[in-house]
């Protein structure tokens, strides 16, 4: 299939053929001019050319070459020797015809993948700090780039990079993630080392976007919406119709009067009553007190005159954009359906339905969260008739509440539906840039998983993605490191159910339960009204203090301190920490936080002091079988190791070992 000069002939074979869709590039667009190449590993090089044709890769002047062959589907894959951290190079592409291509202005240097949602999406020049954080980058030998949005229904080897490669300076990382850029300032201050930065996140994202298609759909729950996806990567007409038939069936079962066969929907429907609404615009900004905070089911109608020469023949009802799912009728009659926000909303509408004089416009709109409603400019929503002036729909419609989503079952997804889709943005961000050696990755995400129960999902579901993309990247060791959630919302005054320390629990577990995995503990910085805290710095050096415990093998990093047991003494439970483990309360005599809870799950704080390398937590404990700490959304908390490290949050039965 191809030759080289080192490396391992399976890791590149497994690399090669899990490469996703063709771009016909003689050079991968992930390989650039000016790009850091990961030090001290062998040199992937890899591209498209004519099935069959011969490649030469070899570093310019002295230090190796490797020959290549095109496999039948055109890929190719070369390796080229192990390069050291600082060096400089270029590597030139020739294949047996056509004109080669050089790849120049190479440095060695250590990868790091920065990848997840808004809080590592947000830039350098939106965070604390921006203007001294910019004057200071260039003074650092890294090298940053940034993937452009892309969210495919089927992997790619297409990319493009909206930052370039480039050298780190006050323009280059602006719009560089700012918790990213704080890891590598904190790196290369302790290691030394030049680092290449990528920047591939997006804001608002579950995780289950970023995981590939394969290990997604063998977890459990997955298999429908893979399936689904699939369909829509084939056909996407017939995707979205069986997704939207999937949703009209999902309402009749947990909303039967919001169904299609709704009097709603009718041509004859009494509308008179119904309050109206101004319309296109997102009804939480339209100034009604019901919309204002509303998720679910929302019905709109209005009458539309139509002359004669307007109904000779079918015309367009022009929508643009519904927040989130819709379905249309025309005088009763079904027109169209769609399930994706993004796109437009286009229906044609058959003469047969259309009648001269008055005409009812029904939409139902389903939104599960965020905004809700119609995102169009005045001028863009319309009937576009074949005859006759267009006649625009902008003005007053009725609406009448039919459901509210909370309380209802989960609706049916829509994989392809970014920022909240399955696998579209590991085909379209993260697959274009395997199989590229590097470092390690590091992962801050979580946010839009959080919910009752998601703990265990989110472990498998994380667990999953960092198995994914080792093999995606051939690295089955590739270290990550993840930054667990930190606070937010509103503070307890008594111990409530908290979906956000369910996801940290099934953060902790998955990177416990993974080798050359590190965990950034966060709880403390947090903020209780800003989901997205704008200080990344502490949050780069937590990042970075994992990394180089586990990228780099420095056992001696402080980790922070979690219970290896719990157990009883007389009145008391002794929540046990590592031996090493000694403790300090900041702003308080004694540490605050703790839970004690009995078998029925009846929780109440508890006052706890420390001794050593334990916390004795005590109060009416006989009944007591679980200790919680920092089991809030936003929990206030004061105790940390002398290593500067809070101590983790936890949930553990007492006995637990």
């Amino acid at each position: 299939m191809f030759a080289r000069i080192s490396g391992s002939l399976s890791a590149l074979a497994i690399c090669l053929a899990a490469q996703p869709g063709l771009t016909g590039e003689l050079v991968s667009p992930a390989l650039t001019d000016g790009m850091m190449v990961q030090a001290d590993q062998p040199i992937r090089v890899w591209g498209e050319a004519a099935p069959g044709q011969e490649l030469t890769v070899a570093f310019d002047g002295a230090g190796g070459a490797a020959k290549a062959t095109a496999n039948r589907d055109g890929r190719w894959m070369a390796e080229l020797p192990a390069r050291k951290a600082g060096e400089t190079f270029a590597i030139t592409i020739t294949p047996q015809s056509g004109s080669a291509r050089t790849l120049s202005n190479l440095m060695a240097g250590d990868i790091w993948l920065c990848s997840g949602q808004s809080n590592m999406d947000m830039m350098v020049k939106d965070a604390a700090n921006a203007p001294q954080v910019e004057a200071r980058s260039s003074r650092y030998p890294i090298r940053v780039a940034k993937v452009r949005r892309a969210s495919l229904p089927a992997a790619t080897s297409a990319m493009t990079y909206d930052i370039a490669w480039s050298p780190a300076s006050a323009e280059s990382i602006a719009e560089f993630s700012s918790a990213c850029w704080h890891m590598g300032e904190e790196i290369v201050d302790r290691t030394g080392r030049p680092l290449g930065l990528i920047h591939s996140a997006w804001g608002g994202t579950t995780v289950e976007d970023w995981i590939d298609a394969t290990t997604l759909g063998g977890i459990p729950g997955n298999a429908e919406a893979i399936a689904l996806l699939n369909a829509y990567a084939a056909n996407p007409q017939e995707g979205s119709a069986r997704s939207a038939a999937a949703t009209e069936a999902w309402i009749a079962k947990v909303s039967p009067e919001n169904a299609t066969t709704a009097a709603y929907a009718k041509a004859d429907t009494d509308i008179a009553g119904w309050p109206t609404i101004d319309l296109p615009q997102m009804w939480e900004q339209a100034g009604i007190e019901p919309l204002s905070n509303f998720n679910g089911i929302v019905w709109f109608a209005r009458d539309v005159m139509l002359t004669k020469a307007q109904t000779s023949g079918s015309l367009v009802l022009d929508l643009e954009r519904i927040d989130e799912r819709d379905t249309v009728w025309v005088n009763g009659k079904l027109v169209g359906a769609e399930v994706d926000p993004n796109q437009k909303r286009l229906y044609t509408v058959p003469q047969s339905a259309l009648r001269e004089g008055r005409n009812r416009i029904a939409i139902r709109v389903v939104d599960e969260r965020g905004s809700g409603g119609f995102r169009a400019r005045p001028d863009r929503f319309l009937f576009r008739p074949k005859g006759g002036d267009r006649v625009s729909l902008a003005g007053a419609w009725h609406y009448r509440i039919g459901a509210e989503i909370k309380g209802l079952a989960a609706a049916p997804p829509v994989p392809w539906k970014a920022p909240r889709g399955f696998t579209t943005l590991y085909n379209g961000m993260i697959a274009p840039l395997a199989p590229m050696p590097m470092k390690g990755v590091a992962w801050y995400q979580g946010e839009s998983n959080t919910g009752t129960g998601m703990g265990p999902v989110y472990r498998d579901l994380l667990k999953g993605m960092m198995r994914g993309w080792r093999l995606a990247f051939g690295q089955p060791a590739l270290p990550f490191v993840i930054a667990q959630l930190p606070g937010f919302g509103g503070y307890d005054t008594k111990p409530e159910d908290s979906g956000w320390a369910e996801l940290r629990e099934g953060q902790r577990a998955a990177v416990a339960q993974t080798d050359n995995a590190g965990l950034a503990v966060l709880i403390d910085s947090g903020e209780e009204e800003d989901i997205h805290p704008r200080h990344k710095t502490l949050v780069g050096e937590r990042l970075a203090t994992e990394a180089i415990r586990v990228a780099y093998g420095d056992a001696a990093q402080p980790v922070a301190p979690y219970p290896t047991a719990i157990t009883r003494n007389g009145g008391d439970l002794i929540v046990r920490y590592p031996d090493n483990v000694r403790f300090e309360v900041v702003s308080a005599l004694d540490p605050t936080a703790f839970q004690l809870c009995t078998a029925a799950g009846n929780c109440q704080f508890a006052r706890a002091r420390i001794e050593d390398n334990t916390v004795i937590v005590s109060g009416a404990v006989a009944d007591k079988v679980e200790v919680r700490y920092a089991w809030e959304d936003t929990p206030i908390v004061n105790l940390y190791a002398k290593n500067g490290l809070p101590a983790a949050p936890f949930k553990l039965a007492v006995g637990a070992q």
